[in-house]
């Protein structure tokens, strides 16, 4: 929960200061884009990792092979 939630939230704040601090114009738009993008990004983990891709641990496969499967779950394919 930590590393899902208060971690993105810690940086997208440092982010936040970073980019006022610079004078930036967009800084709103600039963190929702930001903060989508993270979104996006920890469901598709989430959904490659219910499907046993990219893990660690006893078991797990190798990074190429976890590579291979990754195309093969985005394109609808078995996943071997």
């Amino acid at each position: 929960m930590c590393a899902a939630i208060l971690f993105p939230a810690l940086t997208h704040c440092l982010e936040y200061f970073a980019l006022c601090a610079g004078g930036s114009s967009h800084a709103g738009a600039a963190m929702g884009a930001s903060v989508a993008f993270t979104m996006v990004s920890l469901l598709v983990n989430w959904s490659l990792m219910r499907r046993g891709i990219l893990i660690t641990g006893r078991g797990a496969a190798s990074l190429g092979a976890d590579f291979r499967r990754i195309f093969q779950a985005f394109a609808g394919g078995p996943a071997a």
